[in-house]
């Protein structure tokens, strides 16, 4: 009988710590919404190993007020959504006790309503916390002239602190698509620190692209050549420009960063006339009208050719392009010099 007294014990104490080491594998986010709303509100978020964004749960808002319960392998990004046509509101979910508060709004009528949420506050994660430090970092050091290496310091520092896969995954896919603060062994000393099956499925395709690039475009390593049609439906090789230092730029007419920098590129261009330069725009867009019509207002009479497949074109899955304005200074021996240059970089080279 003590035998069997103590097997019961043992096995209440054991059913007690595990339950005890669940609930620590649990989260719980409860929101107060403003604005009125009343409908439900979506939680999504892909799970471990999972490559698709899933609905994970979906509750009512009651007096202003909804509670999401359940777990999740590691904090993981995923956003929250209300019903019918709606914006998304990104939110790191992680296991822990989230209190935040979100605002209501809508634009239409009827049938027609467009529904936004934005996220205000977020209190008890640690995730969004990182994410709160690294905004004011950013705020804090963007003026300075050594901003790229106090990046790749933050960086590195934020995938040491461990359980912090998915937001240093999606620093990481910024900064290798969308900047070249990074070289390829930065990028990669960074990466060998994050399981990317933490990542979100969208940042591990633009982390992936973004090594590809490092690895095939850094500087010294020669261009992929392309043949693509210009205006009059000519054949333009980029072959044909060797023995010119060469930028080709790639945009599109619906890229305002990119037709900002045409000015610029006018007015240099316009400069230089008699040096060994040249500039060949490549638009990935797939209106043939609108690009023409562009090149026209921005007065852009250097050599420029389309790819209309847009960013599923070959043009810009050669070059994994996720992301425009993006260019390369090329020398005249056709190797890349540096991606994104600036005016002033192009005529140091001159």
């Amino acid at each position: 009988m003590k035998k069997v007294y103590l097997f019961i014990l043992s096995l209440i104490l054991i059913t007690a710590c595990q339950t005890e080491k669940d609930a620590k594998k649990a989260y719980v986010i409860t929101g107060d919404i403003s604005g009125d709303y009343d409908g439900y509100v979506y939680l999504v978020y892909p799970q471990f190993l999972d490559s698709i964004y899933k609905v994970k749960d979906s509750v009512k808002v009651i007096d202003g007020t909804f509670k999401f319960t359940g777990s999740t392998h590691s904090p993981v990004q995923g956003w929250l959504n209300l019903e019918g046509q709606s914006s998304i509101a990104w939110l790191l979910v992680e296991n822990s006790t989230i209190d935040l508060k979100a605002n209501y709004t809508f634009e239409g009528a009827g049938d027609n309503i467009y529904r936004k949420i934005t996220i205000e506050e977020v209190i008890g994660s640690k995730s969004d916390s990182i994410k709160e430090d690294y905004r004011k970092f950013f705020r804090d050091n963007k003026a300075k002239a050594n901003f790229d290496d106090l990046v790749k310091d933050k960086l590195s520092s934020i995938a040491k602190m461990g359980d912090t896969d998915g937001y240093t995954g999606k620093l990481l896919a910024d900064n290798v698509v969308f900047t070249n603060r990074l070289n390829l062994e930065e990028a990669s000393q960074i990466l060998e620190q994050i399981d990317t099956n933490y990542v979100a499925p969208f940042e591990r395709e633009l982390i992936r692209a973004g090594i590809n690039r490092l690895e095939t475009f850094s500087g010294g390593k020669p261009i992929l050549d392309f043949v693509l049609n210009d205006k009059n439906r000519d054949t333009i090789n980029s072959a044909d420009f060797r023995g010119k230092l060469l930028l080709i730029d790639f945009w599109a007419s619906w890229c305002v960063p990119c037709r900002k920098k045409h000015p610029d590129y006018v007015k240099f261009y316009n400069e230089n006339q008699d040096a060994d330069f040249e500039i060949l725009s490549v638009s990935i867009d797939k209106d043939v009208d609108a690009w023409q019509r562009a090149m026209e207002q921005d007065q852009m009479t250097w050599q420029n050719v389309i790819d209309t497949g847009g960013f599923e074109g070959k043009t810009a899955k050669d070059y994994f392009l996720y992301a425009i304005p993006y260019s390369y200074l090329v020398d005249k021996s056709g190797n890349v010099i540096m991606p994104n240059p600036t005016v002033e970089d192009i005529e140091s080279y001159l």
